[in-house]
């Protein structure tokens, strides 16, 4: 039956026209054409750039207009052995935009580079996402299926291959490799490097040794990262960017393989500068984008103003610094591995063992680098223990294991997971959050908690915030005799409370999301949120008030 149905597999699926180009020359055998993609390249088609303005937008809001096609043009094409690339600068028009600061905004120009990529001919082995674990993935519907899930889509992965097949744990034919690039301050490189290089102990459960490597770019080097064969950790410094960090992937959608990576850190996250302009700015639609490293900016300020409030020595403060950018670089390293979010990963230890550092320093402070948990700032009366995470926790070697093994069958996967459905390897991603409200069921997976009590913590945690605010002005009087220091560290301060609120409310009329299947257990797939979680809410306000 299924051959014959696979018959009519485009019958009802019809083809996305993107544009239409003339054809300006052809070979001779005629199996290769010459088309003129200028017109292509210099409109929206590829890729829609503007997107339509928020519902809440007011008449005064700045509205970037309609592409200018005069104005418009490309500034680079580069060509490099395994894709080339196209720089265009899109200029757009509203001639109703009033002015920003000195920047007259009528006409706003957006860079672009495309880059047009040759895919590989290789043995990759394509693997099949599982809903326990979470990786970016193509996606892949099989029609012929009868099944009530259909879904064959395909995770994002790199391609590793053993060098020797017979032993247990080898090091990889063509390890991947990450160049540091020569943008990189030079006292931050080491760090950096020890970070990306932790990812391998969770690839030694995979079978792989030394499955990535790190090299500093020379000076002098020829060669820059927009050619694809280089995997690069790069770092710039933007008047106002909306990231400290990010870590993008190309990728075959036929496949899923990984095909290049850049890692862009922002110089901003180690500053003191902050981003919102308010003290209560108006909630937006929840964004599909990774906000890691903006989260963890305002964590550290907090951090930093907190260990200063309670003296903490110098040794401390170092230490706070080097974990909070290991944990960043782990994290964006994570997503090009082809790791998504997990955001239930900080459930892992109770309140008590979080601030342990005997147990968090082996096992992990979380389960996962890719959550968004907080910084874990100790609460009053308690000793400073681990600040963040310095390795793949948990889950992240699971997840490592689970993509990267080779020779698994669909079966033995489904085993390795089910082996690991314990509480520690709990998963739930950005389709699961309840970091907006009206989004999401599961109080566990969440932005900004700790530990399997994060009620407590966050109780904890709005305690300590509110203990540094009498003080501000003695704390930060000494960085700067501008009023703005102060300002500033009253504003963070009070996200931290805002955040903190913010957990506890969610667990009222929360439902925990169980995501095995029910050969797994007999344990349902919803659970109430228990009473004694959320009855705390009723007191919140002698807390906060």
């Amino acid at each position: 039956m299924k051959k014959s149905i696979k018959n009519s597999e485009n019958a009802n699926i019809s083809n996305s026209v993107i544009d239409s180009l003339k054809i300006e020359k052809y070979s001779e055998d005629k199996d290769e054409f010459l088309i003129d993609i200028t017109s292509l390249l210099l409109s929206e088609n590829l890729s829609k750039i503007t997107t339509p303005p928020y519902k809440e937008s007011s008449k005064d809001t700045f509205k970037i207009g309609s592409i200018s096609k005069n104005k418009s043009s490309i500034q680079k094409v580069l060509n490099y052995p395994e894709n080339s690339d196209f720089e265009v600068n899109y200029v757009f028009s509203n001639q109703s935009n009033r002015p920003i600061e000195n920047q007259d905004s009528r006409n706003n120009t957006i860079k672009v580079r495309y880059s047009f990529i040759d895919y590989p001919e290789n043995n990759f082995v394509p693997r099949i996402e599982n809903q326990k674990i979470g990786f970016f993935s193509e996606r892949k519907t099989n029609l012929s299926s009868t099944d009530i899930t259909p879904y064959e889509d395909l995770i994002n992965k790199w391609h590793l291959e053993k060098k020797d097949n017979e032993i247990e744990k080898s090091v990889p034919i063509k390890p991947i490799l990450f160049w540091i690039e020569n943008t990189t301050p030079i006292d931050l490189r080491p760090i950096i490097k020890d970070a990306v290089l932790a990812w391998n102990s969770a690839f030694e459960e995979a079978g792989f040794i030394n499955a990535i490597e790190v090299k500093i770019q020379p000076d002098n080097a020829d060669w820059d990262a927009g050619d694809i064969r280089y995997n690069t950790i790069r770092w710039t410094s933007s008047p106002n960017p909306p990231f400290g960090g990010y870590g993008p992937s190309f990728t075959n959608p036929r496949t899923g393989e990984i095909l290049g990576a850049d890692i862009m850190l922002e110089w901003v996250y180690l500053t003191n500068r902050i981003r919102y302009s308010e003290l209560f700015e108006d909630n937006q639609p929840s964004q599909d984008f990774c906000s890691y490293s903006h989260i963890k900016h305002q964590n550290r300020l907090f951090g930093k103003i907190a260990s200063e409030s309670m003296n903490l020595n110098v040794v401390e403060q170092s230490r706070l610094y080097k974990e909070d950018l290991y944990q960043l670089v782990l994290h964006e390293v994570g997503h090009t591995l082809g790791l998504n979010h997990n955001f239930a990963a900080s459930n892992l230890h109770n309140n008590e063992d979080i601030h342990n550092p005997d147990i968090t320093y082996k096992e992990g402070l979380s389960a996962s680098v890719m959550d968004y948990h907080g910084l874990n700032i100790a609460p009053l009366g308690k000793q400073q223990g681990q600040f963040a995470d310095i390795k793949p926790g948990k889950y992240d070697t699971l997840a490592i294991k689970f993509a990267y093994t080779p020779g698994l069958s669909e079966k033995d996967l489904k085993i390795l997971l089910k082996e690991h459905s314990t509480e520690e390897y709990l998963f739930g991603n950005d389709g699961d959050d309840m970091r907006s409200p009206g989004k999401g069921i599961d109080p566990r997976i969440n932005t900004g908690d700790m530990s399997s009590n994060p009620v407590e913590y966050a109780k904890e945690r709005l305690i300590l915030s509110q203990s540094l605010i009498p003080n501000l002005y003695e704390t930060l009087k000494s960085k700067s005799d501008s009023w703005e220091s102060v300002y500033q560290g009253y504003r963070i301060v009070l996200r931290q409370i805002h955040t903190s609120a913010e957990i506890i409310s969610r667990q009222v009329g929360g439902v925990y999301v169980n995501r095995g299947y029910m050969s797994d257990s007999e344990e349902s797939p919803y659970k109430v949120v228990p009473y004694e979680t959320k009855k705390f809410y009723k007191n919140i306000k002698q807390i906060l008030f």
